[in-house]
């Protein structure tokens, strides 16, 4: 007869009890650390963990009670028995564990199971972090102003010094028998100074630093356009935050009753309850007006139903059929009202602290700067999207108003002229 088989050779023992028990509840070790859960089960984890303990020998429940005093206690020689991977991805996945489960108040010990359902062993998942809605404080902080009456003031002076240079040589050519002096011949060495590169040369250094004068102090102010302006074109930064639905504030006031005629309002989901769609509004009349936010509508396809008129935390299905939103009542995008606002403190202090030349100087600065900023953007977006150009267009004829300061600000004729180029592409985009 054939000799018998030789025994299997003896399982090893886990290195401990505790890297046992967490690779039968699931958990991976690679390179002596446990790395990450594996198929976590946890309505079968109390079950594993008693038939683990019911399973082992005497000697490894020892085991197991013996490393829980140890890690309990501290012990330093526990501590330093394992390597720092191991206990890095121990402390992990105790902590993963203990993230997705939270042991009811029932939980009882020694029966292999706990009081009531599995699932109590699952936390509540957490509610979803609300997305931030955008205000104007995101984009103007009344704390540091965009233009200071200082820089209104050095504004001033400097195109003051232009402003009287041009008056001197004004003054000067009128001047029978004045010819400029030394160095100030014309260029065909005739007697008309104001042609000398001399004259011209003093002339056009002034010209460029009162006009480098002007930038510095409007930069904050043009930077700030800058940013804004193209936050402006974007879904979040230009549109009305839902909150602020000029309907939806209307409807929180209205008062509906019985009989009323109604459509679909803001938060209509019902599909085609209602018999209208593809462009077509159909009306429907409250039968019943409940106490709780709910009415009951009959509409003309027969259909008859229940709707929110304020129910769930301000929600309308429904709106009255007559009630009108005023357009010049509704709502700014956020960015483009903080634009609105910075331009008015600005134009404001700038208007009360210049005189008109170098209040129409200074807007027409801004205007060739906010132009440039649009049509930077509008090159620069790929998408083609519709929205994105009828917002560039809204901002810029907005921006026309202001600057041109009811008569006050720049010229109509510059405005225009100065905007072709960028009204042209838009219309292009448009078609």
């Amino acid at each position: 007869a054939a000799p018998p088989p030789p025994p299997p050779p003896p399982t090893p023992e886990p290195e401990n009890a505790v890297s046992s028990y967490y690779a039968e509840s699931g958990v991976e070790e690679r390179g002596g650390a446990m790395s990450k859960l594996k198929g976590f089960d946890a309505s079968n984890t109390w079950k594993k963990g008693i038939s683990f303990l019911g399973s082992k020998s005497k000697e490894g429940v020892s085991s197991f009670s013996s490393m829980s005093k140890s890690v309990t206690a501290g012990s330093i020689k526990a501590v330093t028995s394992a390597s720092h991977a191991s206990i890095s991805a121990a402390a992990a996945a105790t902590q993963a564990v203990s993230s997705r489960m939270s042991i009811e108040p029932g939980f009882e010990g020694g029966g292999g199971s706990p009081s009531g359902s599995a699932m109590g062993f699952l936390s509540p998942p957490k509610a979803p972090v609300a997305e931030h809605v955008l205000t104007v404080a995101d984009f103007l902080d009344p704390e540091k102003p965009l233009l200071q009456a200082q820089a209104c003031t050095r504004i001033c002076n400097g195109l003051s010094v232009k402003t009287q240079l041009d008056s001197l040589i004004a003054v000067l050519e009128e001047s029978a028998g004045f010819t400029g002096g030394e160095g100030c011949d014309g260029p065909s060495g005739d007697s008309d100074w104001t042609m000398s590169p001399k004259v011209i040369g003093m002339y056009s250094e002034v010209k460029e630093a009162s006009g480098e004068l002007v930038d510095t102090e409007l930069r904050p102010l043009l930077q700030w356009l800058a940013q804004t302006l193209a936050a402006a074109l974007t879904d979040k930064g230009g549109m009305v935050p839902e909150h602020m639905n000029p309907m939806r504030l209307a409807l929180k006031t209205y008062v509906f009753a019985d009989d009323m005629k109604v459509v679909r309002g803001p938060d209509w989901k019902w599909g085609r309850q209602d018999g209208g769609g593809d462009g077509e509004v159909a009306v429907g009349k409250i039968t019943i007006l409940k106490d709780n936010g709910w009415a009951k509508v009959l509409w003309t396809n027969g259909h008859e139903d229940s709707y929110r008129v304020g129910s769930e935390g301000g929600l309308f299905d429904l709106q009255p059929f007559d009630l009108v939103i005023n357009a010049d009542d509704e709502p700014l995008p956020v960015a483009v009202q903080a634009i609105v606002e910075a331009l008015e403190i600005a134009l404001k202090l700038l208007r009360e602290r210049l005189p008109d030349k170098a209040f129409q100087h200074c807007l027409g600065v801004v205007w060739s700067a906010c132009v440039d900023v649009l049509e930077t953007c509008l090159h620069d977006d790929m998408t083609g999207n519709a929205d994105y150009i009828t917002r560039a267009d809204a901002v810029l004829k907005r921006l026309h108003n202001y600057m041109h300061a009811g008569g006050e600000g720049v010229p109509e004729e510059a405005l225009e002229r100065r905007s072709a180029a960028l009204h042209a592409t838009i219309r292009a985009s448009l078609l």
